[in-house]
This record gives structure tokens, sequence and C-alpha cells, in this order.
């Protein structure tokens, strides 16, 4: 596993799933009181008060540089970036519409494109008017470079029903 750096010690994966456990619990939170109807950026807009309330350090539309071979010949811009420790980076990504594979091939390039402070990544599907519970989905890189999307199963992340992708290439 990649570690992040936190003030000289390394951030271990339990400590980022107390980070990912926490925003999604502000992420449920924000849903069950807004309710269902409203654009992308109502939700993340109420996400970054909670996230204040909370003094979890963030960006608002981190900008993200996308690389061609080592040139940067772009910039893409992540929902918000939380920076909970030193070295560490977790780009999210609101969505109001399901969480198809091009919502995941988003948030592979901009963790991609974050570099080494970033192994860790999420998606959040705010649901619309219809059955549909929020969904949240964990996108995590393996240490051969491979990112798997995990979800919540009563307590417990579970393997999405995904393939794996390489999300970074090995130098």
């Amino acid at each position: 596993m990649q570690a992040a750096k936190q003030s000289g010690t390394a951030m271990n994966l339990d400590d980022v799933q107390v980070y990912v456990k926490q925003i999604r619990k502000m992420a449920e939170d924000v849903y069950k009181t807004l309710g269902c109807g409203y654009g992308e950026l109502i939700y993340k807009e109420a996400l970054m008060v909670e996230l204040r309330k909370a003094s979890i350090p963030y960006e608002r539309e981190g900008y993200v540089p996308i690389l061609y071979k080592d040139l940067v010949i772009g910039t893409g811009k992540a929902d918000i970036v939380v920076v909970p420790a030193q070295g560490l980076s977790i780009p999210i990504e609101c969505k109001k519409t399901g969480i198809e594979e091009d919502a995941k091939q988003q948030l592979r390039t901009y963790m991609k494109g974050m570099g080494e402070t970033c192994s860790h990544g999420i998606l959040i599907q705010f649901p619309q008017p219809g059955p549909a519970q929020l969904e949240f989905r964990w996108a995590r890189e393996n240490p051969e470079g491979n990112l798997y999307f995990y979800r919540d199963d009563g307590g417990a992340w579970i393997f999405d029903e995904n393939k794996p992708t390489k999300s970074k290439p090995k130098a």
C-alpha cells in the first residue's frame, strides 16, 4: 500500500478509512437534510459546509494537471479536494445522476494528475426523485498501480462490480 506522509509518520489505510467514513456520513447528512432535486453545486456547497464544521481542510474545485508524457497540456477541476494530512489528497466528485463508468474514469484522471499524493478518491451520487439512495464509492490504488472502487455494505467496504484499471503508469 502506498502511504502518505503525515508529519514524518506514515498515514496507514485505517487512518484514511476514518476520513472516508466521516465524509460518507457528511454526504448522507447533506442528502437527508436537503433531499432530492438540487443540482450538483448545491450538494457540493453543503458538503463543504460540513467539512468546515469538522475542521477538515479542503480545496474548492482543485485544479488537476493533465499530463502528456512530462508536459502539462491542460487542467481538470475536481469538485472538492480534501487534504486531511500533509502529503495526502483525496479528490471528491459529486454527481446528480448514477455513478457510471465515465464518472469513475473522470476520478481516475484526477487521481493520476495529482500524482504521488493521491491514492484515494471519492465519488458521491446524490439521487434525484425516485427510489434511489445516495451512492458512495471509495477509489483506492493498490501498490501495483491498479485502481479499485469499493462501496459500503452495512459497515464493511466491499469491491464494487468493476475491473481494476491502471491509474498511474509505473516508472
